[in-house]
């Protein structure tokens, strides 16, 4: 006898950024400092993407369960602006 089972989860919510540092479309910014984003819900960092045009490596600090920061691990570019997209299990979350 084959017994198969399936188990339908409700989705779960995607996190949505309530409070960016920068904040969004800031100018004369310091390019030492780190960008934070904070949820409506609590996410698991692991999950969490960022990426920009020019192109940086991100490293990602988790802050606690609702807050993240991203720094570059090189210097940013001076007079340069950055096109950031985050993205939670592969699915853009704030742009």
């Amino acid at each position: 006898t084959l017994f198969r089972s399936l188990i339908i989860r409700p989705t779960t919510p995607l996190p949505v950024v309530v409070k960016t540092s920068p904040l969004e479309r800031s100018t004369k910014v310091n390019y030492f400092d780190p960008i934070s984003f904070t949820f409506n819900q609590d996410v698991d960092p692991n999950l969490l993407k960022l990426s920009s045009i020019p192109e940086e490596n991100w490293q990602l600090k988790p802050l606690n369960t609702k807050n993240v920061s991203f720094s570059s691990a090189q210097y940013l570019q001076v007079n340069t602006g950055y096109n950031l997209t985050l993205t939670y299990n592969n699915q853009p979350i704030h742009r």
